[in-house]
């Protein structure tokens, strides 16, 4: 018991030790706005789009006719860049809210069902998101 025990801390101690400097930082874009403390659909995810760079930078989830959010993660998100289906994980209770610490299951399409065969992406932030806003632009990003 000990064996795993200790890998298990080292792991955990591995993961605390992530430099905050180096975490992707969206609130420099002017098509950000204000941060969320919760995102609830009233059936499904309407549609979602990439956002950055990055497949970890985030993802723009659309709730209703026009009303964007970016979601970002706490960590890596496996493959989001060939993202063909996002759901709100099984583990949700309620209005299919998702908060902080809630995962977002995202495939790649190759399975039948987001949550079988998906990766579970933990959410760190959401944050409003106007798509009409100018984005940022490499010039502008270097000074």
């Amino acid at each position: 018991m000990r064996i795993p025990f200790l890998a298990l801390t080292a792991t955990l101690a591995a993961c605390a030790s992530v430099d905050e400097s180096d975490r992707f930082d969206p609130t420099d874009d002017p098509r950000v706005g204000a941060e969320q403390q919760t995102l609830c659909f009233s059936r499904n995810i309407n549609a979602f789009a990439e956002y950055g760079d990055n497949d970890d930078d985030g993802i723009l989830l659309r709730r209703g006719a026009n009303t964007w959010y970016l979601v970002t993660f706490a960590g890596p998100c496996p493959n989001l860049g060939f993202t063909r289906a996002v759901g709100l994980g099984p583990d949700l209770t309620g209005a299919g809210c998702i908060r902080r610490s809630d995962r977002l299951w995202v495939s790649d399409g190759t399975r039948s069902n987001v949550g079988m065969g998906s990766n579970a992406c933990l959410i760190d932030r959401i944050y409003a998101f106007d798509r009409n806003a100018t984005a940022p632009t490499e010039e502008s990003d270097a000074e």
